[in-house]
């Protein structure tokens, strides 16, 4: 499709993208504020985000990946899209 095309995502020259997460930050009312890292095509730029989380298991995963994140500081929470 159109979208892997050269002049969009360029799919066959770029077979992934990844998004980073740097922190994880309660907002309240199962609102959380993201910042991380979005790479398209060889080139990273900074994104913050607000997830919303309405059901008790992604709040229950949300919550492990922020336990590592303090845990583990020296590593980073991937998401390969």
């Amino acid at each position: 499709g159109h979208l892997n095309s050269e002049d969009f995502f360029n799919t066959e020259r770029f077979q992934s993208a990844n998004l980073v997460f740097k922190t994880i930050a309660d907002k309240n009312n199962n609102v959380y504020a993201v910042t991380a890292d979005l790479t398209i095509k060889g080139k990273t730029n900074p994104v913050t985000f607000n997830i919303s989380v309405n059901e008790i298991k992604p709040l229950q995963i949300l919550k492990l990946i922020v336990q590592n994140m303090i845990l583990n500081t020296d590593q980073e929470a991937f998401l390969t899209i």
